[in-house]
């Protein structure tokens, strides 16, 4: 048997296992609490335990109903099944063998406990009235517990390597992020995923789907308002535009543009087919516009020395910070000059808003996910800022979240003294990861620039000397000496 090996395995693959379950575990446990929290806890008159006899309560627990809904509950169910996917896949990590011939066991002990985590859930929201119990959300949960253990079947194989690779260096850990935001992107585009499936959900989808259509984006609002939603649906599409050009082997940026355009025209006939989006053929255009931008801010940058503009962009980094402000504070609607009494703020509260993601709860998914995303976007520039000024290290990425956190309070607090606001202390949680994920990104992306420009580089005095050495060589050959 060859040294570094065990039974046909590199002792490579086989050391970092019980760390990786490791981890996987505390992802496990974290996750099931998530989920424990948001079944139990959160409701619309929040935390609301009422007493009952276990027996009663078991005896329900095996009468629970199959409840007959319509398409507008289509949206609670899908969110259902896709909440246990994350617990079915890290579960399977736990107690994911090396051996091939143990993964039936290990799928068959993951998806057991994810079941046993989700009648014991079930039976405890019992207690919690109005919760509503039925085979319909247990068949979902179920459905969802299962494809998560699936998905960790099919790409437990590449999952280690990609992780491995987000570390690496050069462009690779871009790209990687690149396809997890592309992902990213496109199930909120599609959220809800509550596709029209019987005719009389395509019936009615398509007598409301012309003036959709010819809509403009987010009508209703004020034009400012409008304006900002239209840029910012337009700043998200960006990194697709730099994914699709770090791919790129012929780069164009009229192939990346028709690329571009027939992306989301895709993802715009995605969205005819569900009942709460609203698609509109006005947003294929900006969007794609975003994605030619990305592209051709790669190809300007890569032509560039990426070291010297970092440098620029960390100098223009306090005069900038003033500006951020003022655009956060508008987006927020705290500029405006009415505000709120200290006693009218007090009558105002609801108190239920301290529970850690209460109004997302009470409002219907597409807004709960259009409300994390708008937070993501407004604060991740503080990591960016940060990055550059600092680098990317642990204490860096944790002065970031704090930073951000600091300010998301502060407008929440802000937002509690506005009449007709209320203020949602849950965003100062999605602010900090947001800024600290872009304090983690921004060093790799100039990394990356950096590596592809030393490479172009030395590819351009490279490509000079090698022609010398044949014309020289060519010389000196006794057929082409003398015609030369």
């Amino acid at each position: 048997m060859a040294r570094g090996t065990s039974r046909g395995l590199p002792v490579a693959d086989r050391r970092p296992a019980p760390r990786r379950r490791g981890r996987f575990a505390v992802w496990a446990i974290a996750y099931a609490l998530g989920i424990a929290y948001v079944s139990l806890v959160l409701g619309p008159t929040g935390f609301n335990f009422v007493p009952l006899d276990p027996d009663v309560a078991w005896r329900k627990l095996l009468a629970t109903p199959y409840l007959i809904t319509g398409s507008d509950q289509r949206p609670d169910l899908v969110a259902n099944l896709f909440m246990l996917v994350p617990l079915g896949f890290v579960l399977t990590g736990v107690f994911w063998p090396q051996r091939r011939r143990l993964r039936w066991l290990a799928a068959g002990v993951a998806l057991c406990c994810c079941l046993f985590f989700l009648i014991a859930v079930k039976y405890l929201q019992l207690f919690f009235p109005p919760r509503t119990v039925s085979l319909n959300y247990i068949e979902a949960q179920s459905l969802g517990s299962l494809l998560g253990v699936a998905f960790f079947w099919v790409s437990a194989d590449r999952l280690f390597p990609v992780l491995r690779g987000i570390s690496g260096p050069g462009s690779r850990p871009l790209l990687i992020a690149g396809k997890i935001y592309a992902l990213a992107l496109l199930l909120f585009y599609l959220f809800p995923f509550d596709f029209a499936l019987s005719g009389e959900d395509f019936r009615e989808r398509a007598a409301a789907l012309p003036n959709m259509l010819l809509s403009w984006t987010g009508e209703g609002r004020s034009p400012t308002l409008r304006a900002v939603v239209v840029l910012a649906d337009t700043v998200a599409t960006i990194p697709l535009g730099v994914l699709l050009a770090l791919k790129s082997r012929r780069r164009s940026l009229f192939r990346i543009a028709v690329t571009g355009l027939v992306m989301m025209s895709m993802v715009t006939v995605l969205t005819m087919l569900v009942l709460t989006a609203t698609p509109s053929l006005i947003a294929i255009l900006y969007r794609t516009v975003g994605i030619v931008i990305g592209a051709a801010m790669l190809m300007w940058a890569e032509r560039q020395d990426p070291v010297r503009w970092r440098n620029l962009l960390a100098r223009l980094v306090p005069p900038m910070i003033p500006p951020y402000l003022l655009a956060v504070a508008f987006v927020n609607d705290l500029l405006s000059p009415q505000w709120r009494r200290m006693s009218e703020a007090l009558a105002a509260f609801d108190e239920f808003g301290l529970l850690p993601f209460y109004h997302h709860y009470i409002v219907s998914k597409a807004q709960a996910a259009a409300s994390v995303a708008v937070h993501l976007l407004t604060f991740a520039p503080i990591g960016v800022m940060v990055a550059l000024r600092r680098g990317g290290r642990r204490a860096e990425i944790w002065t970031a979240a704090v930073l951000a956190a600091v300010l998301s309070f502060g407008v929440e607090l802000g937002r509690w003294f506005k009449p007709e606001l209320q203020p949602d202390f849950s965003n100062v949680i999605i602010a900090s990861a947001a800024a600290g994920i872009a304090a983690k990104l921004t060093p790799a992306f100039w990394s990356m620039l950096e590596a592809r420009h030393s490479r172009n580089q030395r590819r351009r005095f490279e490509v000079p000397s090698v022609r010398r050495l044949s014309l020289q060589h060519d010389a000196h050959s006794p057929v082409l000496g003398p015609m030369i």
